[in-house]
């Protein structure tokens, strides 16, 4: 092995004799070229590297950093990276983050970057997977497990991913809606903890995501940022939204569990266990009431205890029509309450009638 000092460095980059056996051996070294191009400053050194050097992560970090504010050689450098590195998948994702880290917000926002790629076929996988079998989503939430399970070991890809799943769910959902279905005045929110809250809302929609980021809380800064702007402007949320939102869920799961229902477990036992789930049973109880009358008037006044839920569960986990009820109204609640654009009834049981009418047409033949 080659013994590396500034002697031999200075007579490679003076071009002085060395025999060709060991400039071959030194273009593979990662240490001496590192040390020739911060020397130099002449990326054009790169191109002398070995292929195995082209794609090995830490000398491409090196090059990243050592010349981030020239974008054409970070860019070119990044695409040429991916080939020599393409047998090292993880490799190429964390280069191309931190390619993506390094560049101005505009150049980033149109660089064609290899780890988005993987990671909205990795979301349409997940959600794939979840449409037909919808029990995984429990499981699996958004899919972060899956990103953890590959890259566990290296942070920068970790973090990168999860602030694209936050981002994910700050814009497809109506978190303002569903901050206001959980809290009827934002000083109870305060009482939980903007942070405290934040990690809680994520893990509803994936356990492993709120896990990663409630040790990484740089993670969620986003998030904090739309709950406190739903604290600053509580007082402009519309409460008539509220009002025709929960009238239409009840009325729905209704002409769903008449019409449609085949399961021996109650509507209401059905609606509460999944508004309990939810946190959103004080609100349901408030519209779940005959027209017209006030809350002093209303009489219904639907409780269930800890042991009541865990009987209906019980119900239901014995029935499999009992389960389809089950994911056909949480389906419906959650639709109607947390989507920015809810659906009617009709698109959301149209497969559901659309097998019915084919039944029919087969009996009938």
């Amino acid at each position: 092995m080659v013994k590396i000092d500034d002697t031999l460095i200075n007579k490679y980059i003076n071009g002085d004799e060395i025999d060709e056996k060991t400039i071959e051996e030194l273009e593979d070294n990662r240490e001496f070229m590192t040390a020739v191009i911060d020397k130099t400053n002449d990326k054009k050194l790169y191109s002398l590297c070995s292929d195995r050097l082209k794609g090995d992560l830490e000398f491409a970090k090196f090059l990243v950093n050592k010349f981030k504010d020239d974008i054409d050689f970070v860019l070119d450098f990044n695409t040429d990276y991916l080939v020599y590195a393409v047998k090292h998948l993880e490799d190429a994702v964390e280069l191309s983050i931190i390619v993506r880290n390094n560049l101005p917000e505009e150049e980033a926002y149109y660089m064609n970057c290899f780890a988005d790629e993987l990671y909205y076929a990795s979301r349409l996988e997940t959600e794939l997977g979840v449409e037909k079998n919808p029990f995984l989503r429990s499981q699996i939430g958004m899919g972060f497990i899956g990103f953890y399970d590959a890259y566990h070991d290296r942070k920068i890809v970790l973090d990168y991913y999860a602030r694209k799943m936050v981002k994910e769910i700050i814009n497809g959902h109506d978190i303002d809606k569903i901050v206001h279905n959980q809290f009827s005045n934002p000083e109870k929110l305060k009482e939980v903890g903007i942070k405290n809250y934040s990690i809680s809302l994520i893990r509803s929609f994936d356990s492993m995501l709120s896990s990663y980021v409630s040790t990484n809380i740089e993670l969620i800064s986003e998030f904090e940022k739309e709950i406190n702007k739903i604290i600053v402007n509580w007082s402009k949320f519309s409460n008539a939204d509220e009002l025709i939102r929960y009238n239409r869920m009840i009325d729905m799961v209704h002409h769903y569990m008449s019409d449609s229902s085949k399961g021996d477990v109650s509507e209401a036992s059905i609606l509460y266990l999944i508004a309990y789930e939810l946190n959103i049973d004080d609100k349901v109880r408030k519209y779940d009431r005959p027209a017209g009358t006030t809350d002093e008037e209303n009489d219904l006044d639907i409780y269930y205890d800890e042991m009541e839920l865990e009987f209906i569960r019980y119900e239901i986990k014995g029935d499999i029509r009992a389960q389809l009820d089950y994911l056909n109204v949480r389906k419906i609640i959650i639709n109607q309450l947390f989507s920015k654009q809810p659906l009617n009834f009709d698109t959301l049981t149209e497969k559901k009638n659309k097998k019915k009418l084919n039944k029919k047409k087969k009996n009938e033949e």
